[in-house]
């Protein structure tokens, strides 16, 4: 069995950027609906068969918004793609490393800092005695 090491801040990171994607959708008078039609309007992605609108929805922004954890990374890139989220220094919408970022507790959206006091990430192989 292998165990890997989350970074440490990621329940509050997700938490964080719910907070912070809520507001934002609330700040432009979107309901979960209208997140979801602009997602489909403006965000495709290729597959198999071509190019196909990202449909998401509307359980997925709200889990997304509630903190809990998205397994689909397209969502946050959505959101970039969106450019829903402000960059706290720069005149610029934040990029889909930095949306990631402080999903996972690394990035400071207030400050802009990439939080580096995460040590690194290895795998670790764990022995279960039979």
């Amino acid at each position: 069995m292998y165990i890997l090491n989350a970074p440490t801040g990621i329940k509050e990171g997700r938490q964080l950027l719910g907070r912070m994607i809520r507001a934002a959708r609330a700040m432009r008078g979107w309901t979960l609906d209208d997140l979801k039609e602009q997602i489909a309007q403006n965000v495709s992605y290729r597959s198999d068969s071509g190019i196909e609108p990202y449909i998401v929805s509307k359980s997925q922004l709200s889990v997304l918004e509630r903190g809990q954890p998205v397994l689909d990374p397209l969502l946050f890139e959505s959101i970039a793609v969106l450019e829903l989220l402000d960059h706290p220094i720069e005149q610029r919408a934040l990029t889909i490393a930095e949306i990631k970022a402080i999903n996972c507790g690394l990035f400071d959206p207030k400050t802009g800092a990439w939080l580096s006091s995460e040590p690194s990430r290895v795998l670790t192989q764990s022995v279960i005695a039979s």
